[in-house]
């Protein structure tokens, strides 16, 4: 079920790829934490989600590397706070990640001034090794330690996956670890989940859309 979203956005904003992800996220936000968050997923309240405008707050200026900023407000054990997702699909190494996350996280603290849960959510640069964690001190001085958590697609084996009923994990299969000799496999795996899931004609043609925008036809 979508989630009220409390101002309305531009879709010009976006590149395709981004947009398709935020609407993968408003659409089935408590499937996408219970397949790869469970150990957040179980101190939320659904009912009390709602998605939050979040251009303003993305802490990136570079233009040719495409992501977008997600951002939920939850009640987690009675207590209200942030979750906010980062999305990051076509990079190519660019993008400082550690810097972004910790740099969209200030932003949000200084406006909304409330516990804020960070996810960055990566689906390229096999090659590339980035920590969950941004650091910084002067003259011996330990200033800053941040910390986010990491949802690293490529690195996942979609034959994890693709037994279950979660309509999250089912667009995001386009996104994981597989040959281009499994690629076949893969979308016919990705039609299976499809077929055993109960949802609405939107909701498919949204899973379906994000799924062959993403698959990747180089693997």
């Amino acid at each position: 079920m979508p989630l009220p979203s409390a101002v309305g956005e531009s879709h010009s904003m976006y590149t395709h790829h981004d947009q398709l992800f935020k609407e993968l996220m408003n659409t089935f936000f408590p499937e996408f934490l219970e397949g790869f968050f469970p150990e957040i997923y179980y101190h939320i309240d659904f009912n009390a989600v709602i998605s939050l405008p979040a251009e303003d707050f993305s802490g990136i200026n570079d233009k040719s590397c495409p992501n977008t900023l997600v951002l939920m407000k939850i009640k987690i054990q009675n207590q209200d706070a942030l979750l906010m997702i980062h999305y990051e699909s076509l990079c190519s190494g660019r993008m400082n990640l550690r810097e972004t996350m910790y740099s969209s996280y200030s932003l949000l603290y200084s406006r909304y001034k409330m516990p804020i849960l960070p996810i960055a959510v990566t689906c390229c640069d096999e090659g590339r090794y980035e920590s969950d964690e941004f650091t910084m001190g002067i003259l011996g001085f330990h200033i800053l330690n941040f910390h986010y958590l990491k949802l690293e697609l490529w690195r996942l084996n979609w034959r994890h996956y693709i037994q279950s009923n979660n309509p999250a994990a089912a667009a995001l299969l386009s996104n994981m670890k597989y040959t281009r000799d499994e690629r076949d496999e893969v979308k016919k795996g990705f039609l299976r989940m499809l077929a055993n899931i109960e949802l609405n004609p939107a909701q498919i043609r949204l899973i379906h859309t994000f799924f062959e925008a993403n698959i990747n036809p180089d693997h």
